[in-house]
């Protein structure tokens, strides 16, 4: 075999293994389709209490994180903030823009598995994934996903929705 047909063989076997893993029968469109363009400066950002964990606020990016859809939000959490151990019905997507994250995945919070994500880092959170973390110092991060979002707290106690 010549050397044009074996990248040609390469090249589809890379294509293929790149290819969607997406489950038959989902559209991404459905979860990824923007009617219009959405452009917003970090000065025009509007934060507002995220209503769950003491001190943390959210800016809305794109969507609505409460809906089915994609949404992009931008969470703030201030120094040594607590993250119980929670999961999601749905992926969800994170960058960190600035700070330091500790995270770690499981049940039971464990102070010595928790790895830390300074910016730059990207995470992916399968779906019914328990986590938990604590913002080292004031942490931003960006988090997207499949809508609604929503939180489930391992522990019922942690819930400050409860309280």
């Amino acid at each position: 075999m010549n050397r044009t047909g074996l990248c040609a063989i390469t090249s589809c076997v890379v294509l293929l293994a790149c290819e969607s893993r997406q489950p038959p029968g989902l559209d991404a469109s459905h979860h990824y389709a923007a009617s219009k363009m959405v452009a917003t400066r970090a000065s025009d950002l509007v934060w507002n209490d995220l209503g769950l964990i003491p001190g943390v606020t959210i800016a809305v990016l794109s969507g609505n994180p409460g809906e089915p859809g994609h949404y992009v939000v931008r969470l703030k959490f201030p120094p040594n903030t607590r993250m119980p151990a929670h999961w999601h019905p749905r992926a969800e997507y994170a960058t960190i823009l600035s700070g330091t994250l500790l995270l770690a995945m499981g049940e039971k919070e464990d102070l010595a598995a928790m790895q830390p994500y300074t910016a730059g880092s990207f995470l992916v959170v399968p779906p019914r994934m328990p986590h938990y973390g604590k913002s080292e110092d004031e942490v931003i991060f960006e988090l997207s996903g499949p809508g609604p979002y929503e939180v489930v707290f391992v522990n019922p106690a942690d819930d400050p929705r409860k309280k």
